[in-house]
């Protein structure tokens, strides 16, 4: 007995009573070369933008800050009992204090001041 490998004709389907029902098949008719082309161009666009953004990202993450600025920056250390005026004045002995305790403000997101909490000055707010 040998059979043959004919293209699928019916498709059977169940009947309200329960028996099998033979319809003729759908015909699906090809796509045309134009949308496999436009597929493709979204795959490779979506591809290559992704490649591009795993590049960028990694670009950013292996940056490092630049070693002078962090060099040129102050670290104060907050003792018992300073403010923000206190440190200004250690840190700008002389003249207007108003603008670097803005600016101290600013570093510590205006948060009361604990004993041992580190800031950060730059070298430009510093004086």
């Amino acid at each position: 007995m040998t059979a043959a490998l004919l293209p699928n004709t019916f498709q059977p389907t169940i009947a309200g009573d329960g028996f099998a029902v033979e319809h003729a098949a759908h015909r699906v008719r090809p796509l045309d070369a134009a949308v496999y082309r436009r597929r493709r161009l979204v795959v490779l666009a979506l591809a290559l933008g992704m490649i591009l953004g795993l590049l960028s990202f990694g670009r950013q993450a292996d940056a490092s800050p630049d070693p002078v600025a962090a060099a040129e920056a102050t670290v104060v250390v907050v003792q018992p009992g300073d403010t923000l005026w206190t440190i200004a004045r250690t840190l700008q002995p002389e003249g207007d204090h108003r603008a670097l305790v803005s600016t101290l403000s600013d570093l510590t997101d205006g948060a009361v001041l604990q004993p041992g909490q580190r800031i950060i000055v730059p070298a430009t707010a510093a004086g």
